[in-house]
């Protein structure tokens, strides 16, 4: 608080009151200016302290993100192999669990990434403070591993309705034939989400280079079914058909509307 205190000295003439003013004006001006050096160096100490709070959060996070793939690449083929199982029992009701062409796996993982740094700077202000193109980018990058984690909420729901079966009767083999068709159509439900998640994944790498190892086009294609490159080329007189009439489509629609 700024304090004024009364001349010490009477005051009898008009260069008096006029030093003493100016001494006043010089005074606040000095108390002013030290309030404000002070609140920035304030300011200052508190941005040093959540850059290095994001840096520790963002360091955990590339770390998790390449564990998490390697989870995605253990599910895929955990789920192609449970399509495989079910696929087989489909063909052969009734066929003994033993004799089945592998087992069923329920295995994921429940990798979390950190919010709790971002949340703080933002709550108290401090984001305000910071350069803001490194706040767009940060912004940018906690929404899209948002993003990722409820693709993986959703897989993880869908996941558990294809394994419920499991708490009656964990064999298998003892599902009817309508049961397991529906097995399968859950699994493919889940396949879907999985498939999402990674995108998503994906595209944290793409967008932030500070995440690397993430899901490659190669895993993204295992879980599509891409045709390999002969059937690429087998159906390249229909892709070009098609082509050309999303084309043509496209340029209609561009086209201003004439009035009659």
């Amino acid at each position: 608080m700024i304090e004024v205190h009364p001349p010490h000295e009477s005051v009898h003439t008009i260069k008096d009151v006029l030093i003493h003013i100016a001494i006043i004006v010089v005074g606040l001006l000095i108390a002013l200016g030290l309030d404000e050096l002070a609140e920035h160096i304030h300011h200052m100490h508190q941005i040093a302290e959540t850059r290095e709070a994001l840096d520790q959060e963002f360091g955990y996070n590339t770390k998790l993100f390449q564990q998490t793939t390697k989870d995605t690449r253990f599910e895929t083929a955990e789920y192609k192999n449970d399509m495989l199982v079910f696929e087989y029992l489909q063909k052969h009701p009734g066929i003994p669990q033993q004799k089945l062409p592998g087992i069923l796996v329920w295995q994921h993982g429940d990798n979390r990434f950190r919010y709790a740094a971002w949340e703080t700077a933002q709550q108290s202000g401090i984001t305000a403070l910071m350069p803001q193109v490194i706040v767009a980018q940060a912004a940018t990058m906690y929404h899209d591993l948002h993003h990722a984690e409820e693709m993986a909420e959703e897989e993880f729901s869908a996941s558990h309705e294809v394994e419920s079966f499991i708490y009656q009767d964990h064999d298998p083999s003892h599902l009817t034939p309508a049961e397991v068709t529906k097995e399968i159509e859950l699994l493919r439900t889940v396949r879907m989400w999985h498939y999402r998640y990674v995108l998503a994944l994906h595209l944290i790498e793409q967008r932030d280079p500070g995440f690397t190892g993430g899901p490659t086009t190669a895993d993204e294609r295992l879980l599509a079914n891409t045709p390999d490159a002969q059937t690429q080329k087998l159906l390249a007189p229909a892709i070009a058909l098609t082509v050309d009439r999303l084309k043509a489509a496209s340029s209609t629609s561009n086209q201003p509307a004439t009035s009659n």
